[in-house]
C-alpha cells in the first residue's frame, strides 16, 4: 500500500484530498517548520489550531522584480510622475506577493524544490514582464539566453505557480539541448516544439498532483491544496482528466508511469497545438516574408528604391537558403531527453501506446496547412524550384468531435488561492501590534480589544468613515501617537485596516503625501519610503476610483452625511494623494470635455 494508502487506510483515488483531520495543532517535523492555514498563509496572529497545517519554508530564488522599471520622466509634471510611480509600485508589490506565494506553493512539492534549486544554480531571475509576455501572447516565457523567466501580471498565485513550474521545466529541457532553429526541418521543429510544450505541461500535472498529495517524506498534516489542479483543469482539461485518472501511479511514487499516461493527452489539446503551429508559422515568416512586391520593385523602381528592394530580397533569399538544412532530431533522441523529476519516461508508454514517430505527433491543426502554403509561396519567390517547400507537406490532423465536458472532481475545494474577488470598502483590523500595551505576543489582544471598544462607544451618527476616523484618532491618543502617527497607523494597516482616505487623520495623510512626493523628487521615483501595507491602501483607493467611487468619502450621500466632509476644512494633503492616483477613463473623458471647443448649436 502506498503513502496515501498508509494515511487514509485506502487507495481510492478521490481520497487524495483533502488532508486528514487532526487531533491537535501541527508540530514541526524535519523541513516542515511553518504553521499555515488552509490557504497557505502563515499563522502569526493567533495560536496554532487543529485546523492548521505544517509547511516547508519557501526556496530561495532570484527576484528580478517588475520590468520595465519605473524611471522618472522629466517631461512630465510632478503629479504625472507620482501617478506613474504609484501605479508601478502598487503593481510591483502585488507581483512580489504573488511570486512569494507561488514559490511557497512549489516549495511544498518535491519536484518544485528540485527545479527551483536548479534555477538558483543557473542564476535564473524570476521577473514580471507583461510587455514581453503580451508580445509573445503568453502568460510566461523561458528566456534562456538572458537567464530570465518573465511572467505576466494579473494572475492568481496558483496560476503563477503553475506557469512558473512550466517555465522551470523548459529551463531544464533547454539546458539539456532540446531546441530547434531555422535550420531544422519542419517535422523536426514541430516535433521538438510539441515535446517541449507537452513535457512542460506534464510537469504542471506533476505539480498539481504533488500539491494535493504532499511529499512522502513529510508529515501527514503537511499543507496540501487542490488550487493548482483546479487551474490546470481550466487550462488543459484533456491532460487534467488523464492526470486525475493516473493519480494511483503518483501515489505509489511511479512518476514515469504517471507522465507516460498524461503526455499523450497533450496531442488532444487542439487549441494549444493550434497556438504553437501558428507560432512556428510566424517564426519562419519573420525571416522569409512575402517579398514579391520587392522583387518587382527591384526591377521597376527608381535607383534608391531598387537598391532598398534588392537588399530586402537578398536578405530573405539568404534566410531561405538557411531553412531546413538539418534533420538532427529523431523521435528516439527526443524521447531520451524527455524527463520528469529527472527521470526518462517515454519507455513507459509501451509499444501499443502513443509514439513520437507517428504522424499524429506532428499532424497539423485545422488552420496550419493554409499558413504553410503561404510559406511555400514565400520560399518559391526567392528560391524558384526549391525542394525545401516539399518539407512543409506535413500530415493534417483528422477532424475530431469535441470532447464531452466533464466536471472537475476537485472544484469544491476552491480556496483563496483561486480568489473570487470581493471588494469591501472598509475592513477593520483583526489585531493591533506593537503598542505600549504589548504583552510580547505577536497578537496583541489588549489593544485589539481597545480598538473594538472605541468603535462601540462611538455609537450612531456620522458615517462609517467618520467612525473609523474617530477610532483611529482615539487609538493614537491612547498610545500618545501624534508623534509616531506613521508607526501606529502602520500597526493598524499591518493588522488589516482598509478604509477610504477620509478615515485617516490629517497628520497621517500629510506624512504619507510628503513621503510620496519626496520619492518623486529625490529618489528618481522609487517609493522606497512607502511600506507594502501603505501600497495596499493606495491600491484600495485606486480600486475605489476605478469603480466610480469617491476614494475620500465613498459617494455623494456619504459625503453629505459625513462630519469630516462638512467640517469646513479641506485636507489638502489628501487631495494631493488623490491627484497622484492613476487617471481613469472617466477622468480622461472629463479632461477632454473641459478642453474641447464649444460646438455651435
Amino acid at each position: 500500500m502506498g503513502f496515501l494508502g498508509r494515511i487514509f487506510g485506502q487507495t481510492a483515488r478521490k481520497n487524495y484530498f483533502p488532508p486528514p483531520p487532526a487531533d491537535g495543532p501541527p508540530q514541526p517535523e524535519g523541513y516542515w517548520t511553518l504553521v499555515v492555514d488552509e490557504n497557505g498563509d502563515r499563522v502569526t496572529n493567533r495560536p496554532a489550531a487543529a485546523t492548521d497545517f505544517i509547511a516547508r519554508r519557501p526556496m530561495e530564488y532570484i527576484d528580478g522584480g517588475t520590468e520595465p522599471a519605473f524611471q522618472k520622466n522629466p517631461r512630465l509634471s510632478e503629479t504625472q510622475n507620482a501617478q506613474a510611480m504609484l501605479d508601478y509600485e502598487v503593481r510591483s508589490h502585488k507581483n512580489r506577493a504573488h511570486l512569494q506565494k507561488a514559490v511557497f506553493l512549489l516549495s511544498q512539492t518535491d519536484d518544485g524544490v528540485r527545479l527551483l534549486q536548479k534555477a538558483k544554480e543557473l542564476n535564473f531571475k524570476l521577473v514580471f514582464d507583461s510587455d514581453a509576455c503580451a508580445e509573445a501572447n503568453a502568460v510566461g516565457l523561458c528566456d534562456y539566453a538572458n537567464k530570465k523567466i518573465p511572467l505576466a501580471e494579473g494572475r492568481s498565485a496558483a496560476e503563477v505557480a503553475l506557469t512558473l513550474k512550466h517555465e522551470l521545466q523548459h529551463m531544464e529541457d533547454i539546458n539539456k539541448g532540446l531546441a530547434y532553429d531555422l535550420r531544422d526541418t519542419p517535422r523536426n521543429a514541430i516535433l521538438v516544439g510539441r515535446a517541449l510544450e507537452g513535457n512542460a505541461r506534464v510537469s504542471e500535472a506533476v505539480a498539481a498532483a504533488e500539491a494535493m498529495m504532499g511529499s512522502p517524506h513529510g508529515p501527514a498534516r503537511q499543507f496540501r491544496t487542490a488550487a493548482l489542479f483546479n487551474v490546470m483543469w481550466q487550462k488543459i482539461p484533456e491532460m487534467a482528466r488523464e492526470a486525475d485518472a493516473a493519480m494511483n501511479h503518483a501515489a505509489e511514487g511511479q512518476w514515469t508511469q504517471f507522465a507516460a499516461k498524461v503526455l499523450p493527452a497533450y496531442f488532444r489539446e487542439k487549441p494549444t497545438l493550434a497556438y504553437y503551429d501558428d507560432n512556428y508559422f510566424r517564426y519562419i515568416d519573420t525571416y522569409v516574408p512575402d517579398v514579391a512586391a520587392s522583387v518587382n520593385g527591384a526591377k521597376e523602381g527608381d535607383y534608391q528604391s531598387r537598391s532598398a528592394h534588392q537588399k530586402r530580397v537578398d536578405q530573405t533569399r539568404a534566410n531561405a537558403n538557411t531553412l531546413f538544412t538539418q534533420d538532427r532530431w529523431t523521435p528516439d533522441k527526443i524521447a531520451a531527453l524527455l524527463t520528469i523529476r529527472g527521470l526518462p519516461y517515454m519507455q513507459d508508454i509501451g509499444k501499443k501506446g502513443f509514439s513520437l514517430a507517428s504522424d499524429a505527433a506532428v499532424a497539423l491543426t485545422e488552420k496550419a496547412p493554409a499558413l504553410f502554403e503561404k510559406l511555400k509561396k514565400n520560399i518559391e519567390t526567392v528560391l524558384p524550384g526549391s525542394s525545401k517547400t516539399a518539407l512543409l507537406d506535413l500530415p493534417a490532423a483528422a477532424p475530431e468531435k469535441p470532447a464531452t465536458p466533464q466536471a472537475n472532481p476537485y472544484a469544491r475545494y476552491a480556496s483563496k488561492l483561486q480568489p473570487d474577488e470581493q471588494f469591501n470598502i472598509i475592513q477593520l483590523p483583526d489585531r493591533v501590534d506593537g503598542s505600549r500595551l504589548s504583552d510580547g505576543m505577536r497578537s496583541n489582544e489588549n489593544t485589539t480589544r481597545l480598538f473594538a471598544d472605541i468603535m462601540k462607544k462611538v455609537g450612531t451618527g456620522g458615517t462609517e468613515t467618520d467612525r473609523i476616523n474617530y477610532t483611529v484618532g482615539q487609538y493614537l491618543h491612547q498610545n500618545r501617537g501624534i508623534a509616531n502617527v506613521r508607526g501606529l497607523v502602520g500597526n493598524l494597516l499591518e493588522a488589516g485596516l482598509i478604509a477610504p482616505l477620509g478615515a485617516f487623520p490629517e497628520e497621517y495623510t500629510f506624512d504619507l503625501c510628503k513621503r510620496v512626493m519626496l520619492s518623486v523628487r529625490e529618489n528618481n521615483g522609487r517609493a522606497a519610503d512607502v511600506s507594502p501595507q501603505e501600497l495596499k491602501l493606495i491600491d484600495h483607493w485606486q480600486q475605489m476610483k476605478n469603480k466610480g467611487l469617491d476614494p475620500m468619502w465613498i459617494d455623494g450621500a456619504n459625503k453629505q452625511a459625513s462630519w469630516g466632509a462638512n467640517g469646513g476644512k479641506e485636507d489638502v494633503y489628501a487631495r494631493l494623494l488623490l491627484d497622484a492616483l492613476k487617471p481613469t477613463a472617466a477622468d480622461t473623458q472629463t479632461a477632454h470635455s473641459l478642453h474641447a471647443p464649444a460646438r455651435k448649436q
